[in-house]
């Protein structure tokens, strides 16, 4: 299913909902919440697949949630669109009342191509697990230079559960609570490019990882000033022989 140039306003819930292996590209579009009264969601993805490009998600309790296996690509589509030239999905959140920019869980990922996701005032001011995208359960975030996240109330990027997040470029900026937080069992790869450096500063604690979890790549962090983790790696792995 295709889905171009729609607004849909003011849902029950979820204004699209993607299940049973369903595979749905959006594109040119408006989702929002007018008033920013709970509980809404933008995207509901379950066992289901979804690409998104040039696309504003506003005034959601959850942007995007992805479960039981579900799938988003941030990525454009030209092979179905190919005059189509992408900009970003925006989500934003003007009412302050959302709690999760994007919540990757149960198996979940999320994955960023070559179109940029701009989270904006994302989370609650108690922090918690609430924030710009959170990773748990088993999910994966997959995000080079086209993540930026900027604001949030609670966190910037949340791992926890035993998930996996890699980050090549990012940028995560301005959180009230964490920059990176990564817990139980969890691990987050930051690697190079060609891209500038992962930007993780001006956010409460720029990274934290509690004992039991691992951020690689420290050496491709830049400017991250609050730093609590007895885990954090300058490179990919522990010196190997």
């Amino acid at each position: 299913m295709s889905l171009s140039r729609v607004t849909a306003r003011d849902p029950g819930f979820a204004t699209l909902a993607a299940f049973d292996v369903s595979d749905v590209h959006i594109e040119s579009s408006l989702f929002e919440n007018s008033t920013g009264a709970p509980w809404h969601e933008g995207l509901f993805v379950g066992s289901g697949h979804v690409t998104m490009q040039t696309t504003t998600i506003r005034n959601m309790q959850v942007g995007i949630d992805i479960f039981s296996n579900g799938d988003v690509d941030i990525q454009s589509f030209r092979n179905y669109f190919p005059t189509t030239t992408p900009t970003d999905v925006v989500i934003e959140n003007p009412a302050g009342t959302n709690f999760y920019g994007v919540q990757v869980r149960n198996g979940s990922s999320l994955n960023l191509g070559d179109t940029k996701l701009r989270i904006t005032n994302p989370g609650q001011p108690w922090g918690g697990n609430t924030g710009g995208v959170t990773v748990s359960d088993g999910g994966t975030l997959s995000a080079g230079a086209n993540l930026l996240i900027s604001g949030s109330q609670g966190q910037g990027v949340f791992v926890s559960n035993n998930s996996h997040a890699s980050l090549a470029g990012s940028s995560i900026t301005g959180s009230s609570h964490g920059g990176l937080v990564v817990a139980n069992l969890s691990t987050v790869a930051v690697g190079t490019g060609t891209n500038p450096l992962t930007q993780i500063t001006g956010n409460g604690t720029d990274l934290f990882c509690d004992s039991k979890s691992v951020i690689t790549g420290g050496a491709n962090i830049a400017n991250a000033t609050s730093v609590k983790c007895g885990n954090l790696l300058t490179g990919d792995t522990e010196p190997i022989p």
